[in-house]
């Protein structure tokens, strides 16, 4: 089977020189090298002169380029430029199935290109707001309609969680509707997992984002003197960096109990965490973070609340601690540095890993359902 996933951020993500990166695009890579070793035909749709930017890398998949990313009118640009030449890369490379990810309105754009090169179009959701009112409050009106209506050319939509899925379920009952939990790509092993009295500090993980929460960030190790807190992230978009967050920045470098480290490559994330007593997460909203699938690789617990804990998963296989509300959160990070079966937790971490989230296998169920869906079997809910 031949696929094609739309993704401009890839060629940063393979470049890997320390840009910010979503946790969407490290999903879909993993995504992608998963089906690739289950034998399919794999490109990612993306902007011209990718290939020269990654330079002499080994890759299992097609960077297929098409659109001059900084030339044209802002917005605008994608319909009078960008759309004719996706259409005419997607018809050059002949998929049978064309995915895109996250909620814009390059979801209407993609989903008439697929649906004008006669190819099944997939939307992969990234967040939980995806499918509920809660878009209002990062998407305008305009680009929520063009979501929308993107959808309606969607044959199947891939979902992270359990929310996401009956949300999606509700919005569009004849479609089908997959739930698909984030796959983890370990091409080398896994570390031998390091006891608690080798780490040394709380890690944050996030790019400086409204929803990311890092006003609770501050607060948390405003209260925690005595124990040191490093903060992994940078600054992305100009509109997502308000003022209160642009605010807890400033106040957190002020503590001396923080540090900040700057964006992390790829290779730097695992040592990060594995020194680390815990990840914890203060975000607002979340699909399911790819940064706790990272932290439990380097068998790191996770801390975060009830509704960020994806289906419940930390909470009901031992990964962690989870709380309800924020003023929680400093007495769960002391109770895992004081948890005497700290070092099963963190091993659980691990395993866990290696038996739920393998990309092979999780990547490799997609297919069968993709396949069924080609040969015309109905299956109109999936979970893998």
């Amino acid at each position: 089977m031949k696929l094609l996933f739309y993704d401009s951020e890839i060629p940063e993500f393979l470049r890997n020189k320390g840009n910010p990166i979503g946790g969407a695009c490290v999903r879909q890579y993993a995504i992608a090298r998963g089906l690739v070793d289950n034998g399919c035909t794999v490109g990612i749709l993306t902007w011209k002169g990718a290939n020269e930017y990654i330079g002499q890398q080994q890759i299992n998949f097609d960077l297929v380029e098409s659109f001059p990313r900084n030339k044209g009118i802002k917005i605008l640009r994608a319909f009078y430029l960008w759309m004719p030449l996706l259409y005419k890369a997607v018809n050059r490379y002949r998929p049978d199935y064309l995915f895109q990810k996250g909620a814009s309105p390059s979801t209407l754009m993609l989903g008439i290109i697929a649906k004008l090169s006669g190819v099944r179009f997939v939307y992969m959701a990234t967040s939980n707001k995806d499918g509920d009112e809660r878009l209002a409050t990062v998407r305008n009106r305009f680009p929520r309609y063009m979501f929308y209506m993107g959808l309606k050319f969607a044959t199947t939509i891939v979902c992270q969680n359990n929310y996401q899925h009956d949300s999606f379920v509700k919005m569009f009952p004849n479609k089908k509707v997959i739930l698909m939990r984030n796959p983890y790509l370990n091409t080398s092993g896994l570390d031998q997992v390091k006891p608690l009295e080798q780490r040394s500090y709380f890690a944050w993980i996030g790019n400086y984002r409204t929803v990311k929460n890092l006003p609770a960030v501050y607060e948390i190790a405003k209260r925690m003197p005595d124990y040191n807190f490093k903060i992994a992230g940078a600054r992305t978009f100009k509109r997502d960096f308000d003022l209160k967050t642009k605010e807890a920045v400033i106040n957190l470098e002020k503590l001396s109990n923080v540090d900040f480290v700057g964006h992390l490559k790829r290779e730097q994330i695992i040592p990060f965490l594995s020194n680390a007593y815990a990840l914890f997460n203060t975000s607002h909203l979340e699909g399911f973070s790819n940064t706790f699938l990272e932290a439990f690789a380097a068998g790191t617990p996770v801390i975060t609340r009830e509704e960020i804990d994806p289906d419940g998963i930390i909470a009901s296989n031992n990964l962690g601690k989870v709380v309800q509300h924020y003023p929680e959160f400093q007495q769960a990070l002391l109770d895992i540095t004081n948890d005497p079966n700290y070092q099963e937790v963190a091993a659980n971490c691990q395993r866990y890993l290696q038996e739920e989230h393998g990309a092979k296998w999780i990547t490799g169920n997609l297919l069968k359902h993709l396949e069924n869906n080609h040969n015309g079997k109905e299956e109109k809910e999936l979970v893998i």
